[in-house]
């Protein structure tokens, strides 16, 4: 299991506007008391398949359970139950020292339970041969990060499921792990308290914030897209406009694109929020490497490798609307 250390960037004045512009163009009506107040996706913003999938009563994007196999259900008792091991360390149940430093405050590991928006991050990469480990698959594949309150309202950590068999099994809701060679299967991070939702950045943050940057409509569902590498929490939103619109890379070529990958730059818990466009050039396939004894004890270290196929963009140009 892993953890990323949030960054310390601070908010500055102009980050600050732009964040009150936005909430004060997509935020509708009042929020119960204590509940985290969500950016409303707007008729305006959508139409399509993006606008139906908007629920009419929350404003928010409903994402089907997109699953090969752990469903949603599973994911969240998992996420759950490595809550329950992490509690397990470090003094009256607070974990690990780095869950509360990411988080910049306690995590209530004991009393997690799933809530806020789960999402379902896809991969680049396609099929993986037989002789691709199950931990490489996991690490590599499509996963899920869900978000857990321990007051209902508030995420405090983000769990990332791989979507992929794991060595490991629930039983009365404690992970066990096989005796030798897991526990690898998870990452997580405590999620800082300026993002209650439990998200950096929100699809409906990510389509606010192309709208009012190209003028044009949102016609797609946003998709969680991990082409980064980066933990499921911290995954780009790909998303597509109705129509082309000019961007500038930063080497200064300009081109025409309706589809953009967006995620806080110049990491996941900073403040801005960049747009990336696929590279041109795409490689087809992505070299793993491994060490050639992943089941066995000894420690032999020598390495071996597969060719994976790639389905999506692991390349990115950084550009801004023209």
């Amino acid at each position: 299991m892993t953890s990323r250390f949030a960054d310390r960037i601070r908010l500055q004045p102009r980050d600050l506007s732009i964040l009150a512009l936005i909430l004060s163009l997509a935020c509708e009506g009042s929020t119960e008391p204590g509940t985290p107040q969500r950016i409303r996706v707007q008729p305006a913003w959508v139409t399509g398949e993006a606008a139906a999938a908007v629920d009419p009563v929350s404003g928010q994007f409903r994402f089907p359970d997109r699953h090969e196999y752990v469903s949603l259900v599973s994911a969240g008792s998992l996420a759950v139950a490595v809550a329950r091991f992490y509690a397990q360390f470090g003094v009256n149940g607070s974990g690990p020292s780095w869950i509360a430093t990411d988080r910049g405050g306690p995590v209530h590991l004991n009393a997690l339970q799933v809530c806020g928006p789960a999402v379902y991050s896809q991969s680049p990469f396609g099929s993986f041969p037989p002789a691709v480990p199950g931990w490489a698959r996991r690490g590599l594949g499509p996963q899920w990060a869900i978000a857990l309150c321990a007051d209902g309202t508030n995420a405090e950590l983000s769990v990332g499921v791989p979507d992929n068999p794991m060595d490991v099994r629930l039983e009365n809701g404690r992970i066990i792990f096989r005796q030798f060679g897991g526990g690898s299967d998870f990452t997580a991070t405590g999620v800082p308290t300026r993002y209650p939702s439990g998200l950096p950045l929100t699809p409906e943050e990510a389509v606010a914030t192309i709208v009012h940057a190209t003028g044009r409509v949102v016609n797609r569902v946003p998709v969680a897209f991990n082409g980064f590498h980066a933990f499921p929490l911290c995954s780009s939103w790909k998303i597509e406009i109705d129509q082309p619109v000019r961007v500038k890379s930063e080497s200064g070529a300009i081109t025409e694109t309706r589809e953009f990958f967006m995620q806080h730059v110049p990491a996941c818990f900073s403040s801005e929020t960049g747009f990336f466009i696929a590279a041109a050039q795409q490689p087809s396939a992505h070299w793993v490497f491994f060490p050639k004894d992943t089941t066995g004890t000894s420690r032999d270290m020598t390495r071996d490798s597969a060719q994976v196929s790639l389905t999506g963009p692991v390349k990115f140009e950084r550009v801004t609307i023209e």
